[in-house]
């Protein structure tokens, strides 16, 4: 199997990440009725709900760029944690289920693309001396 064709599954799950990312952050952004509602029912405020927002967009956007990927796998994965916590909290099992299968995706490509992560991450002088 080529080169490319190995990294395939990983980037089709990084497109994929980037993509529900992308829509859970604007729909936050936009205040849809469903998320204000969710936010509300667990006691968290509108801005704590947009400040998820902006970092879940911020993440989907940083999940495409190599030399950004661990950051936002960070960030994503944290906001993961707490989504887990929160539905469990919440007596909401099945609806931790999503964010737990999205923390799981997030590891395997933190560990799919560590090499590429840390070469992207290494400076000019770093990548001489490497």
């Amino acid at each position: 199997m080529g080169q490319k064709n190995k990294n395939l599954p990983g980037s089709i799950i990084i497109f994929l990440l980037a993509i529900m990312y992308l829509g859970t952050g604007i729909s936050k952004l936009i205040q849809a009725d469903a998320q204000v509602n969710d936010f509300e029912s667990w006691g968290y405020s509108p801005g704590f709900m947009l400040v998820i927002g902006v970092v879940e967009l911020l993440g989907a956007i940083g999940l495409i760029i190599p030399r950004t990927r661990f950051v936002a796998v960070l960030a994503l994965a944290t906001l993961m944690l707490g989504a887990i916590g929160t539905h469990l909290i919440n007596a909401e099992y099945l609806r931790a289920l999503l964010p737990l299968i999205l923390l799981v995706l997030l590891v395997y490509v933190l560990l799919r693309n560590k090499a590429t992560i840390q070469d992207a991450n290494l400076t000019e002088k770093d990548q001489v001396q490497y």
